[in-house]
């Protein structure tokens, strides 16, 4: 776990200096340099391994589905691991919500869903835990609520036909001039 010094920064409306957090969440949601600079570090962790992690993290924020896949992983783990926090899940909310602004990638879309159900079992257990100050959980499981609800928005807007019975739906029937159909197209493979 690191802790943040010097600077009162707010992810989400939730304070978060002289919070611990995941090394690896702490620095997706950090913005620069001088952040990551900022950082307390427990004495296993070394400052020039966290500056390379830190390198690492600015590539996977430079693609919306790498920066996604790893949402979902850590969010997954916190979910069932019962470790997290106001400060954790609104900081995941903070990452996400910067990458669904950018330009949609289509090789999203299934990761999309992804987020949406390791968010809303991430805030089922931050719920369930009870831990951190109840004000802060509820705005935070609000603020989820409002991603989630984005999320499932955006895949509402794009076009994903999946399976045999969709494709047959949505294939043409012939027609004979005035007359009915006559049958259907060979299917879409």
């Amino acid at each position: 776990m690191v802790i943040l010094r010097d600077k009162n920064p707010r992810v989400n409306g939730i304070p978060l200096k002289d919070r611990q957090l995941y090394p690896v969440l702490a620095l997706l949601a950090l913005s620069d340099i001088e952040d990551v600079r900022s950082l307390i570090l427990p004495e296993t962790l070394d400052r020039e391994c966290i500056m390379k992690v830190w390198e690492l993290c600015k590539s996977v924020k430079l693609q919306q589905s790498p920066l996604l896949s790893l949402v979902v992983e850590m969010a997954t783990h916190q979910a069932k691991n019962w470790t997290n926090y106001p400060e954790d899940v609104a900081s995941l909310l903070y990452v996400v919500t910067k990458s669904i602004t950018w330009n949609d990638e289509e090789t999203s879309t299934p990761l999309l869903r992804l987020v949406v159900r390791s968010l809303c079992a991430l805030r089922d257990a931050m719920m369930e835990t009870g831990r951190g100050d109840v004000a802060e959980r509820e705005l935070v499981s609000a603020q989820t609520s409002e991603v989630v609800y984005l999320l499932l928005e955006k895949l509402s807007k794009r076009q994903e036909i999946t399976g045999r019975c969709n494709l047959r739906a949505l294939s043409c029937a012939r027609t004979a001039g005035q007359q009915a159909a006559i049958g259907w197209l060979p299917m879409l493979e």
